[in-house]
């Protein structure tokens, strides 16, 4: 899958979104706000880096959480990737996925309160998830893990709070930020629309070549 077919199909669950899942039944029945797209977009993104990581060894699983326990801590914290990666029980990669900017303009301490998260679970003794088939699976973190942090459509955010928030995430250890378009935002309604789309490429690259080098 390349670039502009993730995308492409990134647009289409928009799209999808607007209709009503079970028709109108020959009814009169009309749908206001769109379904979320974010379930399908975590799907297709899971597709898309296993295709690029192209490894059978690997585990990805999304939307699962994750529990972990220091050893100062009396009582477990859950947390729950988008899409999270293992290798040989081992948690390479902790993907969050975000349409847009539109949850959080400004990023500052959300991302400063990430990198002082991952060094925590870093620093755990005890991590496992549970699966209703599998059971509980214990599980070690890499020393190499960041969270990374991947935002579709930066379309509506505010430029200067953007270059803050890139400057900000390349300063600290633990944290990457790519945001994969720019311009129009991908959740449009004419064909012209899609003309305002930016592929940022250099994000796409810095992403699989950041996945990558975590895998090493």
């Amino acid at each position: 899958m390349t670039n502009h077919e993730f995308i492409d199909k990134i647009i289409e669950a928009y799209k999808q979104s607007r209709s009503l899942i079970y028709g109108n039944g020959g009814y009169q029945i009309k749908r206001g706000m769109s379904h979320s797209s974010s379930g399908k977009a975590e799907d297709l993104f899971s597709v898309f880096i296993a295709e690029k990581l192209d490894s059978k060894e690997l585990e990805f699983f999304v939307d699962q959480g994750i529990s972990f326990r220091t050893i100062t801590q009396k009582r477990a914290k859950l947390f729950k990737p988008d899409l999270a990666i293992l290798k040989n029980d081992t948690l390479t990669h902790y993907f969050d996925l975000k349409m847009d900017l539109g949850w959080n303009r400004d990023l500052e301490q959300y991302l400063v309160a990430k990198n002082d998260f991952i060094n925590k679970l870093k620093e755990s003794n005890d991590v496992w998830y549970k699966t209703h088939i599998e059971g509980k699976g214990s599980i070690k973190v890499s020393k190499k893990l960041t969270y990374q942090i991947v935002v579709l459509s930066g379309a509506n955010g505010n430029k200067a709070a953007h270059h803050r928030n890139v400057d900000l995430a390349a300063s600290l250890e633990n944290v990457n930020l790519y945001v994969l378009t720019s311009g129009g935002h991908l959740n449009f309604y004419t064909p012209e629309e899609k003309e305002k789309v930016i592929f940022n490429d250099n994000a796409f690259d810095k992403l699989i070549s950041d996945t990558k080098a975590t895998l090493l």
